[in-house]
């Protein structure tokens, strides 16, 4: 148990870490209420508005591949100060003028910006706490990303309807000034700065340990397959509750709870049970979840027909499934490198946001906003995880790799 472990309690990290993080959350569910307004204020399509979230998120998976090895040369605390100060010029950026472009390129920078967030909490927990501890640490982490998309869509529905939807990414630059505040005055740092130089080949071989680890790449596979199932909410619920259900934006932002209530869930039962079940079985548990979800939602999408109540608790169940995977994926895939933390949370926070922004972008292309769209996509991603069970299941494959 390390020197930090014993000063600064696990309560008072999850709290600072809820406070940071939350700043990455709301910078996707804060506007989530607001992109059919944003489609129709600035002349755009429903696919542009939803590009807004799926830039992000590219951006903000790929700069974690620095962040990450930059943490590990700097320290964690310098690194995230940097990146927050990127996000901050980012939100200010988008406020300057109402174009599209302008609010894409904003988009860019912020997601660039706020990468450095989630790669280097991770990173934090890693390196304050081992085994069932870091498991538990985890679980936290995801119930934490499941209570801010909970308020940032009612907060942001609340902020469209009383002053516009421009005001979401003024709110973002405030709150990202706070939280830069914070980061520097309370929050320790827990990997020291390192005296070796920053050496690209040896990042490149980090990287190429990961890559080579079968079980890694399996459970970094499983994140990016559940992680669509938040991209399918923030891209494509608005339109499915707005335009199909009659639903104002505020009225949606509190829909918003209700996949995130099922995250929170999902991470608190595997907290529960993490010491008694490998983190397999919940992928296996969610497999079954997500089959009998898209099945239920294409009945009522072809046969039945829908309304909100009907809808919203299908996607509850299928939530909890995603806190499964989400806290069970992420705690699979850092455990065995322990020693490249930073580089390990990077790459696994990189592809995890690529992946999924990749295919978000895709689902924004065919201007996916029905209720067949989420059913399909529930059942895909089930088949996604069982490729990724299987090969779990296989012997462990790491190849050698020099570090010379």
């Amino acid at each position: 148990m390390s020197s930090l472990t014993v000063r600064y309690s696990m309560a008072y990290m999850i709290c600072l870490a809820f406070v940071i993080i939350s700043i990455a959350q709301l910078s996707i569910g804060l506007y989530i209420p607001s992109l059919p307004s944003i489609a129709r204020d600035l002349q755009t399509t429903a696919g542009q508005a939803q590009l807004c979230v799926n830039l992000y998120l590219f951006f903000y998976g790929f700069s974690q591949l620095f962040y990450g090895p930059l943490s590990d040369r700097f320290g964690r605390k310098p690194v995230l100060l940097v990146g927050l100060l990127i996000f901050i010029i980012g939100s200010l950026f988008i406020v300057l003028d109402r174009n599209i472009h302008v609010l894409l390129l904003g988009c860019v920078v912020q997601g660039i910006g706020s990468g450095c967030i989630s790669v280097l909490i991770r990173a934090i927990i890693r390196d304050l706490y081992d085994g069932k501890e870091m498991n538990r640490g985890m679980s936290y982490i995801t119930m934490i990303t499941a209570v801010t998309p909970a308020i940032a869509p009612i907060i942001g529905g609340f902020i469209d309807a009383q002053f516009g939807w421009i005001w979401d990414f003024k709110g973002l630059a405030i709150y990202g000034c706070l939280v830069w505040l914070i980061v520097y005055f309370a929050l320790p740092e827990t990997h020291a700065a390192s005296q070796t130089k920053l050496n690209l080949t040896n990042i490149k071989n980090d990287y190429k340990t990961l890559i080579n680890n079968n079980h890694y790449l399996a459970f970094v596979a499983a994140i990016i397959a559940i992680y669509v199932c938040q991209i399918m909410y923030f891209t494509v619920a608005p339109f499915l509750f707005q335009d199909q259900l009659g639903m104002t934006p505020q009225s949606f932002g509190f829909f918003g709870l209700a996949p995130a209530l099922g995250y929170f869930v999902g991470g608190l039962i595997y907290n529960r049970y993490t010491e008694r079940l490998e983190n397999t079985k919940f992928l296996q548990y969610t497999i079954f979840i997500l089959f009998a979800m898209g099945a239920v939602l294409m009945f009522q999408a072809q046969v039945t027909g829908f309304r909100a109540y009907t809808i919203i608790p299908a996607m509850i169940i299928a939530s909890v499934g995603v806190g499964f995977v989400l806290s069970a994926g992420i705690s699979g895939a850092l455990t065995p490198f322990a020693h490249i933390a930073g580089v390990a949370a990077a790459f696994t926070g990189c592809l995890q946001m690529v992946g999924s922004a990749l295919i978000g972008s895709m689902m924004s292309f065919f201007h996916v906003t029905s209720l067949q769209g989420f059913a399909i996509g529930y059942i895909v991603i089930a088949i996604a995880l069982m490729i990724c069970v299987n090969i779990l299941k296989r012997p462990l494959v790491v190849a050698s790799v020099s570090l010379s």
